[in-house]
């Protein structure tokens, strides 16, 4: 289990650095609390929740299950769908 997890967050600090280097920059508008691209367009997140709240607190990589995976399957799936975030959980009990 261990060794999934450390395979998991290696994976995610990999991914988010090669996305990191590819994203343009967004900030926080003070006057109209948007995000806004470096082009001064407004970005709309539309996005998901990912927490897993029982043992062994990390999502089945392999596969779909309903109520555990976070696969490739899943990703393609979410952007398709039109979701462009995920935002991830990370259980202290997991680690």
């Amino acid at each position: 289990m261990l060794f999934s997890l450390c395979t998991l967050f290696i994976t995610i600090i990999y991914t988010v650095n090669i996305v990191k280097a590819s994203l343009p920059l967004i900030q926080v508008d003070p006057k109209t609390q948007q995000f806004v691209d470096e082009y001064g367009r407004v970005r709309i997140f539309h996005g998901v929740n990912v927490v897993y709240k029982v043992p062994p607190y990390i999502p089945q990589l392999t596969g779909f299950t309903p109520q555990d995976s976070l696969s490739d399957i899943d990703l393609t799936n979410l952007r398709k769908w039109g979701f462009n975030v995920v935002r991830f959980y990370v259980s202290w009990m997991g680690v």
